[in-house]
C-alpha cells in the first residue's frame, strides 16, 4: 500500500512496514542534469528499510487475524479479527489509514474470507476464499473452499464526506460451485492475476490420486480461472485453461505461499 509492504501479527506489537529511503545524502541543490543522473542511479541510491507503524492492532494479544484486504482507495487496509472473550468469540473489523496513521473501528463484523482477499476492479468487489461452515446456512460440505465476492465499504470521499460509523457489514455471497480440484487438499493458496482472473494452487498426496497409490510424493495443482457476473448478479467461475500438476520436492513444507508477478 502506498509503495510500502506491511506486516501484522497478533502479539500486541505495532505493524511494521518496509519502505524505500535514500541510502546516500546530498548537500546543496542540483540542476536538471543532476536530477536525471539521480533518477538513473535510483536503484543504487535507495534502500529498503523496516519501520514501525503508528500503533498496535486493537485487541492484539487476545485475538487472531481472520481476514484482511486492501481498500481500492490505495491507502487503507481492512483487518478482521476475533477476540477471545469467552464464548462466543467476538468479531471486530478495523481499518488502518496508512497515509495519516491510526486505526478506526468499522464494526462488530468480519470480512467473509479466510486469509487475504483481493480487490478486482473488473468485478468491483473484494474476492477471496470462504470455507463452508456446514451449519445448514451455507452448504453441507463443511470446510470446502468457495469463491466469495464481497462489496467494498465506502470511505471518506474527496470532499471529506464521512460514511456512517460504524460501517454496516458489507454484502457478500458465495459461489455455488466448490472451488477445488483436489478434494481434501493439504494446503491451498489463492492469488489475483488481474481483470477477473485468479490462480488457485493446491497440494495433495500423490497416493490420493487414482493410479498413483504407491507414490509418496506430493502433487501441486495449478489452475487459472476467470470470474464474471451472471445475469442475476451471481459470480460465475470458468477455468482459463487446463490445470497442470507437478511433483513437489521432498523439502516442501506448509503453508503454501504464492505470489503473482
Amino acid at each position: 500500500v502506498g509503495n510500502k509492504l506491511y506486516t501484522f501479527d497478533s502479539n500486541g506489537r505495532p505493524p511494521h512496514y518496509l519502505c524505500e529511503q535514500p541510502a546516500l545524502n546530498y548537500d546543496g541543490g542540483y540542476d536538471s542534469g543532476d536530477q536525471e543522473v539521480m533518477f538513473t542511479m535510483r536503484g543504487q541510491i535507495m534502500e529498503w528499510a523496516w519501520k514501525t507503524g503508528p500503533s498496535p492492532l486493537p485487541g492484539s494479544g487476545a485475538s487472531y487475524v481472520k481476514s484482511y484486504a486492501v481498500h481500492p482507495d490505495g491507502r487503507a487496509i481492512f483487518v478482521s479479527h476475533s477476540i477471545f472473550y469467552g464464548n462466543p468469540i467476538l468479531p471486530f473489523t478495523f481499518s488502518l489509514d496508512t497515509e495519516h496513521g491510526g486505526w478506526t473501528r468499522r464494526g462488530d463484523w468480519t470480512l467473509p474470507f479466510q486469509g487475504r482477499a483481493y480487490y478486482d476492479g473488473h468485478l468491483d468487489a473484494w474476492v477471496g476464499i470462504r470455507e463452508a461452515e456446514g451449519d445448514g446456512t451455507e452448504c453441507e460440505n463443511q470446510g470446502s473452499p468457495y469463491l466469495c465476492p464481497c462489496d467494498v465499504p465506502d470511505l471518506p470521499d474527496v470532499n471529506g464526506d464521512q460514511p456512517p460509523e460504524p460501517l454496516p457489514a458489507p454484502e457478500w455471497k458465495m459461489c455455488k460451485e466448490e472451488l477445488t480440484f483436489f478434494k481434501g487438499a493439504l494446503s491451498r493458496a489463492f492469488v489475483h492475476t488481474g481483470r477477473g482472473r485468479f490462480c488457485l494452487l493446491e497440494v495433495t498426496r500423490a497416493r490420493e490420486i487414482e493410479a498413483m497409490d504407491d507414490c509418496d510424493e506430493d502433487l501441486l495443482r495449478v489452475t487459472t480461472f476467470c470470474a464474471k457476473h451472471g445475469k442475476n448478479g451471481e459470480l460465475l467461475v470458468a477455468p482459463c485453461r487446463h490445470g497442470r500438476s507437478y511433483f513437489l520436492p521432498p523439502c516442501f513444507a506448509d503453508p503454501l505461499i504464492a505470489f503473482w508477478m
